[in-house]
């Protein structure tokens, strides 16, 4: 089939964390693009344009009185970018989702919503697009591991027993793109 037909558009909801998942939805745009489809990238607020296919990042946000606000349109890819959480498991019970196709970067999530809800779930696992590199490494790096993300207590244990080992550390946290 012509995938120049269908066009896409990624649309990130916009929410505290919005910036963690800027270039996740980069690198879906880069990745369709790359297969031949027409995809552009939108930030809430304001839904992308009726006549394209969504893939939408972060509706875990929305909330189940929200959804119905936007007419999802049948065949809309809800992409799920958190862990098992009472957001997640209340939009996948959710009515309004069901004629949706549900992925998820989790094999566990995809076990747990496929029996949640009755519409497609599929696993969707995360790779790299060249257009996302955006530095050259240097040849003489200064650090052996670079933390990116929340500290959590159990992420610092981790973090510390690799230290223990000799290793350089550098943490960064509240830092997007």
């Amino acid at each position: 089939s012509d995938c120049t037909l269908v066009r896409l558009a990624v649309w990130l909801v916009k929410y505290t964390f919005i910036e963690a998942f800027h270039e996740l939805a980069q690198g879906f745009v880069f990745s369709l693009r790359r297969l031949g489809y027409e995809t552009d990238l939108y930030v809430q607020p304001g839904p992308p344009p009726p006549d394209t296919r969504w893939i939408i990042i972060g509706a875990h946000r929305f909330g189940t009185q929200e959804i119905p606000r936007y007419h999802l349109f049948r065949g809309t890819i809800l992409f799920n970018t958190e862990q098992s959480t009472p957001e997640m498991v209340t939009l996948a019970r959710s009515v309004d989702t069901t004629d949706c196709v549900w992925w998820d970067y989790s094999t566990k999530n995809v076990e747990i919503v496929r029996g949640l809800r009755g519409g497609p779930v599929v696993h969707c696992g995360l790779g790299f697009v060249p257009e996302l590199k955006r530095f050259t490494p240097r040849a003489d790096p200064t650090v052996d591991v670079l933390f990116y993300g929340s500290l959590s207590p159990r992420r610092a244990l981790a973090l510390a027993a690799i230290r223990e080992r000799g290793c350089t550390i550098r943490t960064l946290s509240n830092r997007w793109g």
